[in-house]
């Protein structure tokens, strides 16, 4: 990757890098990275990678307490609260690629509490503006599940998730470090088939000075070789060692 990919302000920061161009707002994290263009198309409704806790509700503003880039990542931490005690430290990092992929990017989220003991229970979510989404049934995508619109899909995994974008050229393939998600939910709702996944976090409870990191990796793939992108991303991750609790 040359250069740097993220602009950083006050409020928010933009990613722009190999076709990929995507806003964030710091004090609406829970939206994800939005207004997302790939290629100079507009993804319309689009919020990759929300990061969706109690304290990130709407209506309330979520503590920022420290934003900047180190290297080639954006960090950001949000404060714990009386409400809900939990610091949020969210790392993303990004990278151009070769055809056929188009770019790529990370979300590693940690949280901490202050407490003996508490809940850190929270989500990530998706929505994405899909012709199609495929889900893998298998870890090698011998087995695919559509989803369809109107109905919900719930599975025990961390397997790669396709959204293939309108248009036809593109796909934006999602997936999660296995072994450590252990809920993956998916729908599609109309009017423009807007589909959208949950990836829910953190189910074990939380002591002080211990971290829990969950790892997750969005990647812009052309069409024509995005099952087998995603097949190659799962088995990346898979190979990769893990962002262990602390």
């Amino acid at each position: 990757m040359s250069g740097c990919p993220w602009k950083v302000s006050a409020l928010g920061a933009l990613l722009e890098l190999a076709g990929l161009r995507a806003e964030l707002q710091f004090d609406r994290p829970q939206e994800g990275w939005t207004a997302v263009e790939v290629d100079g198309e507009r993804l319309t409704g689009a919020g990759l990678m929300g990061i969706e806790a109690p304290t990130f509700s709407a209506g309330e503003s979520p503590r920022l307490i420290d934003s900047f880039v180190r290297g080639g990542d954006l960090v950001l931490a949000y404060d714990e609260t009386p409400a809900w005690p939990i610091r949020v430290d969210a790392t993303f990092s990004a990278a151009a690629a070769e055809a056929p992929l188009l770019a790529a990017f990370d979300l590693l989220v940690s949280v901490r509490t202050s407490l003996l003991n508490s809940r850190p229970a929270m989500a990530v979510r998706s929505r994405v503006p899909a012709e199609e989404i495929l889900v893998f049934a298998d870890p090698d995508g011998d087995r695919l599940e559509p989803v369809n619109a109107g109905r919900s899909y719930v599975v025990e995994s961390s397997l790669p998730v396709v959204y293939r974008l309108p248009g036809g050229r593109f796909s934006y393939l999602e997936a999660a470090y296995p072994g450590q998600l252990h809920r993956l939910e998916a729908s599609v709702s109309p009017p423009g088939d807007l589909a959208e996944v949950r990836h829910p976090l953190f189910f074990e409870s939380l002591e002080k000075g211990v971290i829990l990191r969950a790892w997750l990796r969005g990647v812009f793939a052309a069409r024509r070789a995005d099952l087998a992108v995603a097949r190659s991303v799962y088995k990346s991750l898979a190979a990769e060692p893990p962002p262990l609790a602390s």
